[in-house]
């Protein structure tokens, strides 16, 4: 809370520094109330930010477990099952390779 308090002190004097001495009273306030109005979107913004990178993290974690679940899982398969697993795999790469190389061949025609 004490930094955000510096800040607005901060931008204050900076944007008293950028008003013209000579402007108009009116002018001054004016630009003053357009400081603190975008001021007070930025901390809305941040807000936002905090909430949706919160929400991120949240996610992230929870996929994280489930795909923790899902690698264990398929390891155990593999360990139980090591022949079904290999002729799994020889036939999607042989399933792979044969649409690779029809690609391959339309695309030299």
């Amino acid at each position: 809370m004490r930094m955000r308090a510096e800040t607005n002190h901060h931008n204050r004097n900076h944007m008293k520094s950028i008003i013209d001495p000579g402007a108009p009273a009116e002018t001054k306030r004016a630009i003053t109330a357009m400081g603190h109005k975008a001021g007070e979107k930025a901390g809305d913004a941040h807000k936002k930010l905090v909430e949706v990178v919160e929400k991120g993290r949240g996610l992230y974690g929870q996929m994280r477990k489930k795909a923790i679940a899902r690698a264990k899982a398929t390891h155990e398969a593999v360990q139980e099952h090591p022949y079904q697993a290999m002729g799994i795999a020889l036939a999607a790469g042989a399933l792979i390779g044969l649409i690779l190389a029809r690609r391959r061949g339309r695309s030299q025609d």
